[in-house]
């Protein structure tokens, strides 16, 4: 065979049937067309061996094999030719596979450069030998998007966007936006190159800067990321970066614990590595399969940045217990420290670890598991820690028309410092919840209780949001 087709419904012993037979010779033709042989004819005939059972004979005539001459690009304008060719599947002296056609167009049609893209033989009558024609149709290269909105926090503001693709003819793309407020503004440049050293790897560069005047501080934020990722197997990708981010505040006039942390002043300067395997037949609804993430970052001394290691891996599987129930399990585990002078210190607040709400341990407030201080206000504010465990456990039952209700266990906890971890310090909490899957993703409404509840905690908490909790 030019190809292996996928195995044969009918085996000796097993019952025969009519629609296998049609199935099977369809597997055949299918195998041969796609191995160069456009004129094979398959004949299947059945012939009576005893009173109990029949044999099957398959009959081919696989006719001459096509192979590619040549390939012919047409229709372009800007774009570089070899943008075009590094794409194809197809090669001069393979053979001429209706499912190689189909798959050139489709990954030409994927790098979003034309508007129309055709495959097809340039002569369906000529010879043995026989050229393919690649005609694409390019689209818009430059994109200008714009818009004038109000918020209470940052007042008037409007934005522009200026978009270039395919820079140069070579795939490469250029973005600049900006947003401008009567209270802060911001901006950033992006740039992707998608052919990294010659290989097909992508390498992304962006470069931020914004700033804020709230009525009780104000901050400016600045930095950039290097980023390239690259696929290792099929279900397998590794991301590599080096990030610099720098957050100033000043102008403050209310206590610290009274500011979102993510506008406290921090700075990170450093690689980072993350390492993804993904297995799920659905990112948005799985129904089978695992997703593991693993991710180490270094903050280092250079440009001011404060000395850290932190390392994050979660995991989540998903089993089909039938046509209607799922089980979902996940897990969750975060290690960092300070090193050099700081050893034995938190991390910037901004980086720790906090864990309580709709998307790790329901039934808590957000970020209010784990260690809690006394607060300017006298009230109990999470200061989050170096160390973090969650583990989650749901089961999902699907009723009808896009509704899923379901029932779970969360357990978890922040730690100061990583000595400080232990398992019998976990918090737990149990409860009910309800799903829509939406356009957008599943609409999710849960109701968390708290199985250890101490004392001036509330019983329990209602979580409504878009998107599983894992």
């Amino acid at each position: 065979l030019p190809a292996r087709p996928r195995p044969l419904r009918r085996r000796t012993g097993q019952p025969y049937r009519e629609s296998d037979l049609a199935l099977d010779r369809a597997a055949l033709l299918a195998s041969y067309r796609h191995g160069g042989y456009p004129a094979v004819e398959v004949e299947a005939s059945v012939e009576s061996a005893e009173p109990a059972g029949v044999r099957v004979r398959f009959e081919v005539r696989p006719g001459p094999q096509v192979e590619i001459e040549d390939v012919v690009v047409a229709g372009l304008e800007d774009t570089r030719e070899s943008v075009v060719r590094r794409s194809l599947g197809l090669a001069t002296g393979q053979p001429l596979s209706p499912r190689a056609l189909l798959e050139t167009q489709r990954r030409l049609a994927g790098l979003g450069l034309f508007g129309r893209v055709a495959v097809r033989e340039l002569d369906p009558d000529a010879g043995r030998r026989r050229s393919v024609l690649v005609e694409v149709e390019e689209a818009r290269r430059t994109v200008l998007a714009y818009g004038l909105g109000y918020s209470e926090l940052e007042g008037a503001r409007g934005s522009v966007e200026w978009t270039r693709r395919n820079l140069f003819g070579l795939d490469r793309t250029l973005t600049v936006f900006g947003r401008y407020g009567t209270r802060g503004n911001r901006a950033f440049v992006s740039y992707r190159e998608p052919w990294l050293l010659g290989r097909s790897q992508e390498l992304f560069l962006t470069g931020f800067r914004e700033e804020e005047n709230r009525e009780s501080f104000s901050f400016i934020r600045f930095g950039g990321v290097v980023q390239t990722a690259r696929s290792l197997a099929q279900r397998t990708s590794l991301i590599l970066r080096w990030s610099h981010q720098n957050t100033e505040l000043f102008r403050v006039e209310v206590p610290l614990d009274e500011i979102e942390r993510q506008y406290q002043s921090s700075i990170t300067f450093g690689p980072s590595v993350t390492l993804i395997f993904d297995s799920r037949d659905d990112p948005l609804e799985p129904r089978r399969g695992r997703f593991v993430s693993a991710d180490l970052q270094l903050s280092l001394p250079g440009l001011g940045g404060t000395r850290f290691v932190r390392s994050y891996v979660q995991s989540a599987a998903f089993r089909s217990l039938g046509p209607r129930a799922l089980l979902a399990l996940g897990a969750r585990l975060g290690l960092s420290a300070t090193y050099g002078g700081e050893a034995t210190q938190g991390l910037p607040l901004p980086d720790r670890f906090f864990a309580g709400g709709d998307y790790s341990v329901r039934g808590f407030k957000t970020d209010y598991v784990g260690p809690l201080v006394v607060g300017s206000s006298g009230e109990l504010v999470p200061t989050g820690g170096n160390a973090l465990l969650i583990g989650n456990a749901e089961l999902r039952v699907n009723l009808a028309r896009g509704l899923t209700v379901a029932t779970f266990l969360d357990t978890g906890n922040v730690y100061p410092l990583v000595g400080d971890l232990t398992l019998s310090d976990l918090r737990y909490s149990a409860g009910l919840g309800l799903r829509y899957r939406s356009p957008v993703g599943p609409l999710r409404l849960d109701w968390g209780y708290k199985l250890d509840r101490r004392p001036g905690e509330s019983p329990s908490r209602v979580h409504v949001t878009i998107g599983h909790a894992f």
